[in-house]
């Protein structure tokens, strides 16, 4: 490349997050111009511009496909009806669309490679599968891609990811237990989850193998799992952030864990990602990435190793988003028996009144 006007451009829909962050300057640092939507302002980096919207504004999304772009990298969470009516935008616009799947979509199975069977088509409870949730969303998209007739769309599927402020405990995010930890309470997990094999791939690592996937016509009408193919428990998790920041673990019934301390789907009665994804062992088939990228697996960190390196240098400096949420406090209160967060949480939940509110719904919720 001999000027700007010769380096490839790449936009990040939604790309700030545990992936994005990363994936920014990787492209950067092999030669793309990258721009990045964000709802907030930040200011630009070296090979990095900012544009502040919301990709789901009718708006703000014309306006960004009034240029061509080499790749487009999707980040967003849509629903199907509204993946349907944008895709053609989506893909019109870029010479290569990257669209962020996820391994859930996949049913249980020793190892999950590209081709193992996907809940959509095999969960006995039909009711989940007829509905929108998460996994579900995620493959009836893929299917709405592949159905385009379009050739310049690659789907990705990350695994679980860890990334600076994201770090995930069976079913809990960092603003949940990881806010209990720092404060010094105590945090609730079932040993049914503890026991179950996991996935967890470094944000770092994400980026890298997608960054490699851009430009790559070999890739185009293609999908790949995102991810190490190093694996462990849940319980080995736990105690990787026990060595960076020492916490106590309330160990509960499974029935308690799933009412209290997981967004359970009401008309189900249940949380789908506990039982589908949390409660079963999750080793993924990294092989068919590796091959694209021309990666090694010993290139990717270790669990260990990425964890703590991201860890320590969280709690050095720890932030969490404003308006910590005193419902789901609540409830993790109640899974421990006692109201320990109670004070905390409702002071950053809109105020003491609504904070009090919000906390005693999740303490008394039904699911």
């Amino acid at each position: 490349m001999t000027g700007a006007e010769t380096r490839p451009r790449a936009l990040l829909l939604g790309g700030t997050g545990a992936m994005g962050i990363y994936l920014q300057g990787e492209l950067a640092s092999m030669g793309w111009d990258v721009l990045v939507t964000s709802r907030k302002p930040r200011a630009s980096l070296p090979g990095i511009s900012f544009i502040r919207g919301n990709a789901k504004d009718p708006a703000f999304l014309r306006a960004l496909s009034s240029e061509r772009y080499e790749a487009v990298v999707d980040f967003m969470t849509w629903s199907p009806d509204c993946f349907k009516d944008v895709m053609p935008v989506l893909l019109g616009m870029s010479g290569q669309y990257v669209f962020l799947s996820s391994y859930r979509v996949f049913s249980p199975a020793t190892v999950i490679t590209e081709r193992s069977p996907r809940l959509l088509e095999t969960c006995p409870d039909r009711r989940y599968a007829g509905g929108g949730e998460y996994a579900i969303a995620k493959a009836r998209e893929e299917d709405i891609l592949r159905a385009s007739g379009a050739p310049n769309w690659t789907i990705v599927r990350p695994a679980i990811t860890y990334s600076r402020e994201r770090f995930q405990l069976g079913t809990l995010e960092s603003h949940e237990w990881l806010w209990r930890a720092v404060k010094g309470l105590p945090v609730p997990m079932a040993q049914e989850v503890l026991e179950r094999e996991c996935t967890l791939t470094w944000g770092r690592d994400v980026a890298r193998m997608i960054a490699r996937l851009l430009g790559n016509p070999a890739t185009r009408g293609e999908d790949f799992n995102i991810s190490t193919s190093k694996h462990q428990t849940w319980g080995e998790v736990l105690s990787v952030y026990r060595d960076a920041l020492d916490f106590e673990v309330k160990t509960v019934t499974l029935e308690t864990y799933e009412r209290y301390c997981c967004w359970g789907d009401s008309f189900l009665g249940y949380c789908p990602q506990l039982r589908y994804d949390r409660l079963v062992d999750r080793v993924l088939d990294n092989s068919k990435v590796l091959a694209a990228t021309g990666m090694r697996e010993e290139e990717l960190a270790s669990t260990r190793e990425g964890i703590l390196s991201e860890l320590r240098r969280f709690i050095g400096a720890p932030s969490f988003p404003a308006g910590i949420s005193a419902y789901a406090q609540g409830g993790l209160d109640r899974a421990c028996g006692w109201p320990s967060a109670l004070l905390s949480a409702v002071s950053l939940d809109g105020g003491t009144l609504r904070g009090g509110l919000r906390y005693a719904r999740g303490w008394f919720r039904k699911s």
